[in-house]
């Protein structure tokens, strides 16, 4: 048996955090064709890519640090 689920993206890593606690349940990936990056996620990596090659990135405590400041739903 297959489910397809349409979970809100405030809710997606809440919700495969806890999928993947059930030792019955298999996570697959999307295939790339059904990938849809919003325009708002394209800008965003664009930014990022332009950062990294402008200023030569951050460290990864600084991006988790400034992630959970932009977007604190996603920690709880």
């Amino acid at each position: 048996m297959k489910i397809s689920l349409n979970i809100p993206d405030s809710k997606a890593i809440a919700f495969l955090k806890f999928i993947k606690t059930l030792d019955y349940v298999k996570v697959v990936a999307n295939e790339e064709s059904d990938i849809e990056l919003t325009d708002d996620l394209k800008k965003a990596l664009d930014e990022s890519i332009q950062s990294l090659q402008d200023e030569g990135g951050v460290t990864h405590t600084q991006m988790v640090r400034e992630t959970k400041k932009k977007y604190p739903e996603l920690f709880k």
